[in-house]
């Protein structure tokens, strides 16, 4: 079994449902991060039964084909009932295409409506269809780190992918029980694993970190990183010697230096390659707040070896 090496202190590790590690998991020597489906606290990729075959897991012909054209990175649940799709429209900052049997379009992910600043990432791609599935995506040409929702950040833990929160809501609004949703990567069909760690800073001289190590022995398809900060207070901090921008660093070099509008939020994205982040080499993810709410994090795609 290959193993995502251990990290030294507290972070966030995403999964399917959410799956939310403790301090005491993170300050053990067991290994945080492995390609076991049992154990691994990533995100399983499994393809969705309406791209298994052309005639989309029994459903007559929609609209699928252009999800499989378009769609990254998906999340997916299949409920078993029929879905009243009357009501949804009113939850869709702009509709693509409206049917009898489904509606797709685009949604601001939950508590992203009233923030300008984040633009088309607060907005996630979605399709409901009326015999129970329920599909949001990012587009093949947005990566792994526009997963995070930064915004539901609490102190402690991500609570969920900007995807996974977009489902749970609109199940709400057609008053689903919880479901278990799964994710997929149409842009890489062979990857089977998605890793998503970050960290979170607050106060002025506050830094906290993380540390990964990626075996060698498993394949990346994608590696990526995201920063976002907020001006907690729409004013500069009082003791923090004037306008200082919070980072964001990997082994000591800047990714991000972070610096966002007063009372606003700021987001950065950047790829990771073999030169800055080699596989089986610890690497230290670093978020400093600099008297405001920082945060970093990484996604990493991935097949395993089949040797």
């Amino acid at each position: 079994m290959k193993n995502f090496q251990p990290m030294p202190k507290l972070t966030i590790v995403l999964g399917i449902a959410v799956i939310l590690l403790t301090a005491n998991l993170f300050m053990s020597n067991q290994s945080l991060f492995s390609t076991d489906l049992l154990s691994s606290p990533g995100i399983a990729l499994q393809i969705p039964a309406f791209a298994q075959s052309a005639q989309a897991a029994g459903l007559q012909q929609t609209d699928w084909e252009f999800i499989l054209e378009e769609a990254g990175i998906t999340a997916y649940t299949k409920v078993d009932q029929q879905l009243d799709l009357q009501f949804l429209p009113t939850n869709f900052k702009s509709i693509r295409k409206q049917t009898d049997d489904y509606i797709m379009g685009i949604v601001y992910a939950p508590g992203y409506a009233n923030l300008p600043e984040f633009d088309e990432k607060g907005e996630v791609q979605v399709l409901i269809h009326k015999d129970g599935w329920l599909v949001a995506y990012l587009t093949r040409w947005q990566t792994g780190a526009e997963l995070f929702d930064w915004v539901h950040y609490d102190s402690q833990r991500l609570n969920g992918t900007l995807l996974e929160n977009t489902l749970r809501f609109l199940a709400g609004e057609l008053e689903l029980a919880d479901t278990n949703i799964s994710f997929y990567d149409f842009r890489n069909p062979n990857a089977t694993d998605l890793i998503l760690v970050a960290d979170r800073a607050d106060g002025i001289t506050t830094t906290d970190s993380f540390s990964v190590n990626v075996p060698r022995e498993v394949q990346i398809t994608e590696s990526t990183w995201a920063a976002a900060q907020f001006d907690l207070e729409g004013r500069d901090c009082i003791n923090c010697g004037g306008i200082r921008p919070g980072t964001c660093n990997l082994d000591g070099g800047q990714l991000a230096s972070l610096k966002p509008p007063y009372g606003k939020w700021r987001l950065y994205l950047g790829v990771l390659n073999e030169e800055n982040f080699p596989q089986g080499k610890d690497h230290t993810i670093s978020v400093g707040g600099r008297g405001k709410r920082a945060y970093c994090g990484i996604s990493v795609i991935y097949s395993e070896s089949t040797q």
